[in-house]
């Protein structure tokens, strides 16, 4: 069986995983995933300033 190296959870068919580095890691914990979503806000909001206009 697998599990995430951060939160050891067990992974199960279908769940969704992220390989690094020869490290298993679920979807929740994998790295950098804080900083992928904290670049999409203002990359959202900036598409949205020429329909403001």
């Amino acid at each position: 069986c697998f599990t995430c190296a951060t939160c050891r959870n067990r992974l199960v068919p279908g769940d969704r995983f992220h390989y690094v580095n020869g490290t298993i890691f679920c979807e929740h914990d994998r790295p950098g995933g804080a900083l992928l979503s904290s670049h999409l806000t203002p990359l959202q909001s900036n598409t949205l300033l020429p329909d403001q206009k």
